[in-house]
Protein backbone atom coordinates (compact mmCIF):
# COMPACT_ATOMS: atom_id res chain seq x y z
CA UNK A 1 0.00 0.00 0.00
CA UNK A 2 0.81 3.42 -0.74
CA UNK A 3 0.82 6.22 0.75
CA UNK A 4 0.61 9.65 -0.79
CA UNK A 5 2.57 12.21 1.56
CA UNK A 6 2.39 15.06 -0.38
CA UNK A 7 0.51 18.29 0.88
CA UNK A 8 -1.52 20.00 -1.33
CA UNK A 9 -0.77 23.48 -0.10
CA UNK A 10 -3.41 25.28 -2.79
CA UNK A 11 -6.31 24.00 -0.26
CA UNK A 12 -4.91 24.72 3.24
CA UNK A 13 -7.76 24.48 6.16
CA UNK A 14 -5.20 24.84 8.81
CA UNK A 15 -6.92 27.84 9.84
CA UNK A 16 -10.43 26.20 10.22
CA UNK A 17 -9.73 23.53 12.03
CA UNK A 18 -11.76 23.55 15.30
CA UNK A 19 -10.14 24.76 18.39
CA UNK A 20 -13.33 25.55 20.41
CA UNK A 21 -16.71 25.97 21.26
CA UNK A 22 -18.23 30.07 20.72
CA UNK A 23 -20.62 29.30 23.90
CA UNK A 24 -16.68 28.91 25.51
CA UNK A 25 -15.66 32.11 24.47
CA UNK A 26 -15.57 35.57 26.78
CA UNK A 27 -18.13 38.51 25.44
CA UNK A 28 -14.70 40.41 23.44
CA UNK A 29 -13.98 36.93 21.90
CA UNK A 30 -17.33 36.19 21.04
CA UNK A 31 -17.64 39.74 19.22
CA UNK A 32 -14.85 39.54 17.86
CA UNK A 33 -15.77 36.17 15.95
CA UNK A 34 -18.79 37.07 15.12
CA UNK A 35 -18.11 40.20 13.41
CA UNK A 36 -14.99 38.63 11.54
CA UNK A 37 -17.71 36.12 10.30
CA UNK A 38 -19.61 38.49 9.44
CA UNK A 39 -17.60 41.00 7.39
CA UNK A 40 -16.72 37.81 5.34
CA UNK A 41 -20.38 36.94 4.41
CA UNK A 42 -20.50 39.73 1.96
CA UNK A 43 -22.33 43.23 1.85
CA UNK A 44 -24.96 41.89 3.50
CA UNK A 45 -22.76 40.95 6.13
CA UNK A 46 -20.88 44.17 6.22
CA UNK A 47 -23.88 46.27 6.73
CA UNK A 48 -24.62 43.80 10.09
CA UNK A 49 -21.45 44.92 11.25
CA UNK A 50 -21.96 48.46 10.90
CA UNK A 51 -25.30 48.19 12.79
CA UNK A 52 -23.97 46.39 15.53
CA UNK A 53 -20.82 48.93 16.12
CA UNK A 54 -23.50 52.02 15.48
CA UNK A 55 -26.27 50.58 17.49
CA UNK A 56 -23.55 49.87 20.20
CA UNK A 57 -21.64 52.73 20.44
CA UNK A 58 -23.81 55.35 18.51
CA UNK A 59 -23.58 56.88 14.59
CA UNK A 60 -20.21 58.71 14.82
CA UNK A 61 -18.53 56.64 17.06
CA UNK A 62 -19.66 53.54 15.47
CA UNK A 63 -18.67 54.12 11.52
CA UNK A 64 -15.51 55.48 13.05
CA UNK A 65 -15.35 51.64 14.28
CA UNK A 66 -16.26 50.31 11.43
CA UNK A 67 -13.99 51.76 9.63
CA UNK A 68 -11.28 50.78 12.24
CA UNK A 69 -12.82 47.37 12.10
CA UNK A 70 -12.77 47.03 8.28
CA UNK A 71 -8.88 48.38 8.14
CA UNK A 72 -7.84 45.57 10.44
CA UNK A 73 -9.49 42.47 8.61
CA UNK A 74 -8.34 44.17 5.20
CA UNK A 75 -4.76 44.94 6.19
CA UNK A 76 -5.15 40.81 7.81
CA UNK A 77 -6.70 39.52 4.45
CA UNK A 78 -4.27 41.14 2.17
CA UNK A 79 -1.42 40.39 4.07
CA UNK A 80 -2.09 36.91 5.15
CA UNK A 81 0.23 34.18 4.23
CA UNK A 82 -2.40 32.16 3.30
CA UNK A 83 -6.22 32.10 2.86
CA UNK A 84 -7.64 33.32 6.73
CA UNK A 85 -10.25 30.85 7.26
CA UNK A 86 -13.55 31.16 9.15
CA UNK A 87 -16.82 29.09 9.87
CA UNK A 88 -19.83 30.05 9.10
CA UNK A 89 -22.36 33.10 10.99
CA UNK A 90 -24.13 29.90 12.97
CA UNK A 91 -21.05 27.54 13.90
CA UNK A 92 -20.70 27.04 17.35
CA UNK A 93 -17.17 25.85 16.65
CA UNK A 94 -14.65 28.12 16.54
CA UNK A 95 -11.81 27.75 14.10
CA UNK A 96 -8.10 28.09 14.54
CA UNK A 97 -8.00 31.34 12.49
CA UNK A 98 -10.98 33.16 14.43
CA UNK A 99 -9.46 32.20 17.70
CA UNK A 100 -5.78 33.45 16.75
CA UNK A 101 -7.69 36.97 15.82
CA UNK A 102 -10.15 37.41 18.59
CA UNK A 103 -6.87 36.55 20.93
CA UNK A 104 -4.90 39.22 18.64
CA UNK A 105 -7.56 41.74 19.45
CA UNK A 106 -7.71 40.80 23.00
CA UNK A 107 -3.83 40.93 23.60
CA UNK A 108 -3.41 44.51 21.64
CA UNK A 109 -6.42 45.52 24.08
CA UNK A 110 -4.85 45.05 27.04
CA UNK A 111 -1.37 46.10 26.69
CA UNK A 112 0.03 43.01 26.00
CA UNK A 113 1.21 44.53 22.49
CA UNK A 114 4.27 41.86 22.09
CA UNK A 115 1.78 38.86 22.60
CA UNK A 116 -0.79 40.78 20.12
CA UNK A 117 2.69 41.09 17.63
CA UNK A 118 3.69 37.33 18.28
CA UNK A 119 -0.04 36.11 17.68
CA UNK A 120 -0.48 37.94 14.25
CA UNK A 121 3.02 37.05 13.32
CA UNK A 122 1.49 33.52 13.60
CA UNK A 123 -0.93 35.29 10.34
CA UNK A 124 1.16 37.42 8.39
CA UNK A 125 5.08 38.14 7.78
CA UNK A 126 6.88 40.52 9.98
CA UNK A 127 6.90 43.93 7.58
CA UNK A 128 3.28 44.47 8.20
CA UNK A 129 3.44 43.70 11.57
CA UNK A 130 3.38 47.53 13.36
CA UNK A 131 0.91 48.29 10.86
CA UNK A 132 -1.49 45.58 12.13
CA UNK A 133 -0.53 46.37 15.37
CA UNK A 134 -1.91 49.31 15.32
CA UNK A 135 -5.33 48.48 13.42
CA UNK A 136 -5.52 45.75 16.15
CA UNK A 137 -5.50 48.24 18.66
CA UNK A 138 -8.26 50.58 17.34
CA UNK A 139 -10.28 47.63 16.39
CA UNK A 140 -9.86 46.29 19.97
CA UNK A 141 -10.40 48.89 21.81
CA UNK A 142 -13.83 49.64 19.99
CA UNK A 143 -15.05 45.77 20.59
CA UNK A 144 -13.36 46.18 24.47
CA UNK A 145 -16.06 48.79 25.08
CA UNK A 146 -18.79 46.99 23.44
CA UNK A 147 -17.79 43.68 25.78
CA UNK A 148 -17.97 45.70 28.91
CA UNK A 149 -21.16 46.66 28.01
CA UNK A 150 -22.75 43.24 27.36
CA UNK A 151 -20.75 42.31 31.02
CA UNK A 152 -22.46 45.33 32.56
CA UNK A 153 -25.83 43.80 31.11
CA UNK A 154 -25.44 40.43 32.03
CA UNK A 155 -24.38 41.71 35.48
CA UNK A 156 -28.02 43.25 35.86
CA UNK A 157 -29.72 39.79 35.27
Amino acid sequence: MMMDTEIDTRQSVTGSVVVGDIRALNPMQFVSVSLFRDWFDGPAGRDRVSDFFESALGPARGQAATENWAGFVTALVDHARRPVMRHGADCRCVGADEAVVAHILTAAVTADREDAMLLLSLLVPGEVLLVLIQYAERAGRDIWQISRQINAARKLH
